[in-house]
C-alpha cells in the first residue's frame, strides 16, 4: 500500500479546505492532473480514497480487518491522446503515486522525464515509449508488472534502486546513452530479450530474486554486473556482450545458461535478430564494434560463484588480433620478443581472466575449453605477467610451432617439411645423377626412406630399410659424408620436437593421462 494512503499519513484538514478544488481535478484528464505537480496529484489520490473510497477496500484477517489495494487492473489512468502519439509537456512525476494501472504507451518524453521514487500500484505501461532526453527512475517502485516493450531511450537512463515486485518488462528495448540498474531489486521474473544498448549497462549491486531472461540481448559497450546476486536463473543465450563485460564477485545461485553467447565481435560473429529494426545510430554503432588490439572483450569472472558451474565449450570469446607485421625481420623480431608491443593484448588483467575460464572449463569437465583458454592465457601474458624476451620467446616459439600445445597440423606440416628440405640436402650429398636415379627404380625410394627414416628418432635407426637404403646412396655407414650426418642430427632433434608437439595435441584433444 502507498504510504500517502494510509491513514496517519492523511492530512484531512487539507482535504476538506481543498475539497473543491481537488473534485475539479477530478474531472481532469490524467495529463491535465499531472502538470498541477506531486503535491496536488497525491492530494487528489488521498481525496479520491478518503471521499470515495477509490482505491482501498477492507479485507478480513483472522477477527481484524485490514485496507489492502483493489485490484489495480479496475482502472486506468491513461495519459495518450486518443491513441495518437503524444508529447507530453512534463518531464517531472518525481514522488508522484499511480494507485491503479496507468499507461504512458507510445508516450514521446521530449526533455526525458523524472519517475525519481514514483509508486505504481497497478501495472506501469511505457511500451513503445520514447525517451528523447535523460530519463530517472531512482528509487522507484513497481508493485505490479512493469511494461517497457519496445521504448527507447536516446539518452542516458536511471533505473539505481528500482523496486521491481512483479515482471519487468524490457523486451526489445533500445538504449542509445548509458543505463544504469545498480543496486536494483528485481522479485519477480524479469525480460530483456532482443534489448540493445548502445552506451554502459550497468547492474553493480542489482538482486534478481526470480529468472532472468536475456536472450539475444546485444551490448555494444560496457557491461557490468559485479557483485550482482542471480539468486535463479539467469539465461543470456547468443547474447553479444561487444565491449567490457564484468561479472566480478557476482553469485549465480540457479542454472546459468552461456550458450552461443558472444564475447566480442568477429566476422563470424551473426547480426542480432532484430537489427534490420534498428535506428541507423544502432546499426552504425554496432558495424564499429569489432575486435581489436584495443578490445578488452574477455569476460570477467574472477571472484564470482557458481552453485552449478555452466557448460562454456558453446561460448565464443575471439582471439584478439595484433598488428600484421610487413618485413620477414619484423616477424624474426616478434618471435624472439623484441618486436615492439603491437602484438600484445592491451588489457592487462586478460590473462587472469582467461585462468578463471581455464578453470570454470576444468571444473565442468570441458577439457578442449580449458585448453583453448589455457593457450589464450599464455599469449595475454605477453609484455604483462611475463615481460623477460626469453620468456616471451618461449611462448612464442610454442604458440608457432603447435599453437600452444592445441594444433595437430603444424608439427606434422613441420615435419612434413623438414623431410623434403633434407631430403634435397641429402641428394646434393651422394654421386647420383638424376639420370642415374631414374634409371635404379629403388633409388628415389631409399632416398626419401632416408630422410623420413631420420625423422623418426631411435626407430628410424634400428629399422632394416635405414641400413638398406645408407648402402645404396652412399655405399655403408663409415662413407656418410660429414655435411650429411650434421644434418642428420639437427633433422633428428627438430623431428623429436615437431612429434613431441604432435603428440600433445593429440593428448590434449582426447585428455589422455
Amino acid at each position: 500500500m502507498p504510504s500517502i494512503l494510509k491513514p496517519e499519513n492523511i492530512d484531512y484538514a487539507y482535504l476538506e479546505n481543498q475539497y473543491e478544488l481537488l473534485q475539479a481535478l477530478d474531472t481532469e484528464t490524467s495529463l491535465k492532473r499531472a502538470e498541477r505537480g506531486a503535491e496536488e496529484w497525491n492530494g487528489w489520490v488521498q481525496w479520491a480514497q478518503v471521499f470515495h473510497g477509490r482505491w482501498l477496500r477492507l479485507e478480513r484477517d483472522g477477527a481484524t480487518k485490514k485496507a489492502v489495494l483493489k485490484d489495480a487492473s479496475d482502472q486506468l489512468l491513461e495519459f495518450q491522446d486518443s491513441g495518437v502519439e503524444t508529447c507530453t509537456p512534463i518531464d517531472d512525476f518525481s514522488g508522484f503515486v499511480f494507485p491503479c494501472d496507468v499507461s504512458f504507451d507510445g508516450i514521446v518524453f521530449e526533455q526525458g522525464a523524472d519517475f525519481s521514487k514514483a509508486y505504481f500500484a497497478g501495472d506501469a505501461w511505457f511500451s513503445g515509449a520514447k525517451f528523447l532526453g535523460k530519463s530517472k527512475f531512482t528509487g522507484a517502485t513497481f508493485l505490479a508488472d512493469a511494461h517497457f516493450v519496445e521504448s527507447e531511450w536516446r539518452d542516458n537512463a536511471d533505473f539505481g534502486k528500482a523496486q521491481f515486485h512483479a515482471f519487468a518488462k524490457f523486451e526489445k528495448v533500445l538504449f542509445e546513452g548509458d543505463a544504469w540498474f545498480g543496486k536494483a531489486e528485481f522479485h519477480s521474473k524479469s525480460y530483456f530479450v532482443q534489448g540493445c544498448a548502445l552506451g554502459k549497462l550497468w547492474f553493480t549491486d542489482a538482486v534478481f530474486q526470480d529468472e532472468l531472461f536475456a536472450r539475444d540481448l546485444t551490448l555494444a559497450a560496457k557491461f557490468r554486473a559485479d557483485h550482482t546476486q542471480f539468486r535463479s536463473k539467469a539465461e543470456f543465450t547468443r547474447a553479444q556482450f561487444l565491449g567490457e563485460a564484468v561479472f566480478e564477485d557476482a553469485r549465480f545461485d540457479g542454472d546459468t545458461n552461456l550458450d552461443h553467447v558472444w564475447f566480442g565481435r568477429t566476422a563470424q560473429t551473426p547480426l542480432p535478430r532484430r537489427f534490420a529494426d534498428w535506428t541507423e545510430k544502432a546499426k552504425t554503432a554496432y558495424e564499429a564494434t569489432f575486435v581489436n588490439s584495443q578490445s578488452k572483450t574477455v569476460p570477467n569472472f574472477i571472484g564470482a560463484h557458481f552453485k552449478d558451474l555452466p557448460d562454456i565449450g558453446h561460448m565464443k570469446v575471439p582471439d584478439i588480433p595484433y598488428t600484421p607485421l610487413a618485413s620477414v625481420w619484423q616477424r624474426f623480431q616478434r618471435l624472439r620478443g623484441h618486436g615492439g608491443t603491437d602484438y600484445y593484448v592491451m588489457d592487462n588483467r586478460a590473462a587472469a581472466k582467461f585462468r578463471r575460464l581455464a578453470k570454470m572449463a576444468s571444473a565442468s569437465h570441458n577439457h578442449i575449453a580449458e585448453r583453448r583458454f589455457f593457450r589464450s592465457e599464455l599469449l595475454s601474458r605477453r609484455g604483462h605477467e611475463t615481460e623477460r624476451p626469453s620468456e616471451i620467446f618461449m611462448i612464442n616459439l610454442f604458440e608457432f610451432f603447435s599453437g600452444c600445445g592445441l594444433s595437430f597440423k603444424r608439427p606434422m606440416f613441420g615435419l612434413l617439411a623438414i623431410i623434403v628440405v633434407c631430403c634435397a640436402i641429402y641428394f646434393s650429398q651422394i654421386s647420383w645423377s638424376v639420370a642415374e636415379m631414374n634409371a635404379d627404380g629403388e633409388a628415389w625410394f631409399d632416398l626419401a626412406s632416408y630422410s623420413v627414416l631420420n625423422s623418426l628418432p631411435l626407430i628410424g635407426y634400428a629399422s632394416d630399410t635405414y641400413g638398406a637404403a645408407v648402402n645404396t646412396l652412399f655405399g655403408g655407414i663409415e662413407s656418410v659424408p660429414w655435411p650429411a650426418k650434421v644434418v642428420a642430427f639437427i633433422q633428428n632433434i627438430a623431428s623429436a620436437i615437431l612429434l613431441f608437439f604432435a603428440l600433445l595435441a593429440i593428448r590434449n584433444y582426447f585428455k589422455l593421462g
